[in-house]
């Protein structure tokens, strides 16, 4: 029997600490189970663009068009900070 919780921790919490697939200890989950590893990943990114997919279908249409625009100007940001970067190292190469 686990010890007693806390007061401010709940018993499940306990749980989840002593749990043996946090410290790796499971038998399923060995060093050479990558192929385990990338299917998981591979649950976790559907998983996640399962929920982004739920997110847009909720999302007006106006909303989505100003997400589109605030990642174009990220876009545009970031090609113009690259662009600075490449220049300042040619710079100092020479």
């Amino acid at each position: 029997m686990p010890p007693n919780p806390k007061p401010n921790q709940s018993p499940s919490a306990i749980d989840d600490l002593e749990d043996a697939e946090i410290w790796g200890d499971t038998p399923d989950k060995g060093p050479g189970k990558k192929d385990d590893m990338v299917g998981q990943k591979r649950s976790s990114e559907e998983s996640i663009d399962s929920v982004l997919e739920d997110e847009a279908r909720h999302t007006s249409t106006g909303e989505l068009r100003q997400l589109i625009s605030l990642l174009d100007n990220d876009i545009r940001v970031m090609k113009s900070d690259l662009q600075m970067i490449q220049y300042k190292s040619e710079e100092q190469r020479k």
